[in-house]
């Protein structure tokens, strides 16, 4: 009885923590601009099976193996001992004889007991190997570039090792529940069938043997109170630190941008009173999901060639400066759009057009008075020269395992700077001109504009006016 009523209250308690902070995550993204991401649905699906579940950008990943290897094993770890959690949950009010349906170990749970005892065992390797990264490699990787990512380098990381630490308590303290209990059950037919799945939880019981069946129930209830207790704690971290993409990661995936790589968003000219992202309500609910996503692995910025080259930009920085400001702010934002809402005036442009279909509109908001301070400038949070030293290579969203797009949300703020306020480099000044005179950057007169191919075999439309393709 004790058990019943303790473990319901831990559950009711933490569960109800969760999801209030889950609820506050997601009145964010009601209180951003609205795109519709909700069609293509079978190719959503498609990505999600091969980039989420599948995890392709990490089994394609010949630059670290070793790293992405390792996350691999760690998701697959976790999605593999999800049964084992329901179980173990259902274990506290059901009894400890308690599995789901057909999952006995004399039934289909005896393959399952297997795989996942060696699944443990290789999270448990996978996460040592990350600690020894955190705590003696040090790669910059981790450790932020710099100069882009000095804030970053000069940040605790505490966090990732806590958490690494709980993920290996996950699977060590079920190793240990089944362990303490094949000695003080050993004559149960159950257990001595769940003995036989499970090679590496034997091994402990046998090392464990001496200690006689008293303390072995000990350590058995301490494995299960200790892995409930471990998974309640871990679930609550994940929404308040980076390991929030272990909600979101999948669901950003499925919501990924489908249109071509380089597609940017139309712009509304004729109807628009506001052009580009300034504000931080300015930004589509899956752009702020993509601050949501942001794991800071910084494969990102590895592969920035601004980063690589020292200039301001890192794209992990600039995803965590507006993530932070976000989270600095929430309440805040949603306590204003909320109050606009009922005052019956604009609401912070949910109701603004989206067009292009790629979560990133020109048009940000119709609300004239946007929400917080405007983002970009010299002691805001975003620098202009961060915005113009990206090359819109987009080599960030090829390296980012979970379909973070940076490049939309630049080139957004590039739009603001340039038509809200004529902010750019000088440098800019002619290409301008020349778009605007002659419709080039390079301000050639339509005159000119065959005069390179002279003394070249170049085909010309005027001298094959039938030809199936125009370059």
């Amino acid at each position: 009885m004790a058990r019943f009523v303790i473990h319901t209250l831990l559950v009711v308690t933490a569960l109800g923590y969760f999801a209030n902070t889950i609820w506050n995550r997601f009145r964010v993204l009601q209180a951003v601009r609205w795109t519709n991401l909700f069609d293509k649905i079978p190719a959503r699906i498609n990505a999600l099976l091969v980039y989420g579940f599948g995890q392709k950008k990490f089994v394609i990943d010949e630059q670290e193996p070793g790293p992405s290897w390792m996350h691999f094993f760690i998701f697959w770890g976790f999605m593999i001992l999800a049964v084992r959690v329901v179980t173990a949950f259902g274990q506290g009010w059901l009894g400890l004889q308690f599995h789901l349906p057909l999952l006995g170990a004399d039934m289909l749970g005896g393959p399952y007991l297997l795989l996942k005892d060696v699944m443990e065992v290789i999270v448990v390797c996978s996460v040592s190997y990350a600690l020894v990264r955190w705590l003696f490699i040090h790669p910059p990787r981790l450790y932020g570039f710099r100069p882009a990512e000095d804030r970053l380098a000069k940040q605790t990381h505490g966090e990732a090792l806590v958490i690494l630490c709980f993920i290996g308590g996950i699977m060590l303290t079920d190793l240990l529940f089944e362990a303490g209990r094949f000695i003080y059950m050993g004559d149960d037919p159950m257990e001595m069938a769940t003995r036989r799945w499970t090679p590496t939880a034997s091994l402990l019981s046998s090392m464990l043997a001496p200690a006689g069946p008293g303390t072995a129930r000990m350590l058995s209830e301490i494995g299960w109170w200790g892995h409930n207790l471990i998974i309640l704690t871990f679930l609550n971290l994940l929404p308040i630190s980076k390991h929030f993409h272990i909600v979101t990661g999948l669901p950003n995936v499925f919501f990924r941008k489908l249109e071509p790589i380089g597609a940017l968003a139309k712009q509304d000219l004729e109807t628009a009173t506001v052009f580009g992202t300034s504000h931080i309500d300015q930004f589509t609910w899956k752009q702020v999901l993509d601050m949501y996503t942001c794991t800071e692995c910084g494969r990102c910025s590895s592969n920035c060639p601004a980063t690589m080259t020292g200039k301001p930009l890192a794209p992990r920085q600039f995803l965590l400066n507006l993530r932070d400001y976000l989270y600095e702010h929430q309440q805040e934002l949603v306590t204003a759009k909320a109050g606009k809402q009922n005052g019956g005036s604009a609401n912070g442009g949910a109701d603004a057009s989206a067009s292009g279909g790629n979560g990133a509109t020109a048009a940000a908001s119709e609300s004239p008075e946007p929400f917080g301070v405007n983002l970009i400038g010299e002691d805001s949070v975003i620098h202009d020269d961060v915005l113009w030293s990206c090359n819109v290579c987009r080599a960030c969203e090829e390296a980012c395992p979970v379909m973070i797009e940076y490049v939309d949300k630049i080139v957004d703020m590039r739009r603001s700077l340039v038509q809200e306020e004529a902010r750019f480099p000088a440098e800019l000044t002619r290409t301008f001109k020349g778009m605007e005179t002659q419709s080039n950057p390079w301000g050639l007169g339509p005159e000119k504009r065959v005069a390179w191919t002279e003394g070249l075999d170049v085909p010309l439309l005027s001298e094959h006016p039938e030809a199936e393709y125009l370059y």
